[in-house]
């Protein structure tokens, strides 16, 4: 946590336009805390496609529909996961290409 910490808080100042460090730093912090929620009621309605995992008492069985839902349910948190990676082409490679794609609009 403290690296991720570190690495996007440096990240922010130098992204950030010379006299508006503290707004760019609140507005990403800002959507950072927003997700956190967010993530909650997404993780509750992915939780509802497996009902078996709903419960201690059923999970504390080890049953193999337990094990089949739990590796179903893991599967597709790894998808989802992997798939944040698709947006990465989207973003600039270096200081200069952003600084550059900032002003031209």
């Amino acid at each position: 946590y403290t690296l991720n910490f570190l690495a996007s808080h440096a990240a922010m100042v130098e992204v950030a336009e010379p006299g508006y460090e503290a707004i760019t730093y609140s507005m990403i912090t800002t959507a950072t805390n927003a997700v956190s929620p967010l993530s909650a009621v997404i993780s509750y309605q992915l939780l509802a496609f497996f009902p078996t995992l709903n419960d201690q008492e059923s999970i504390a069985t080890d049953t193999p529909q337990v094990r089949r839902d739990f590796a179903c349910l893991h599967f597709l948190v790894i998808v989802l996961n992997l798939s944040s990676l698709l947006s990465l082409p989207l973003l600039p490679r270096q200081k200069k290409e952003t600084r550059e794609l900032v002003a031209k609009g």
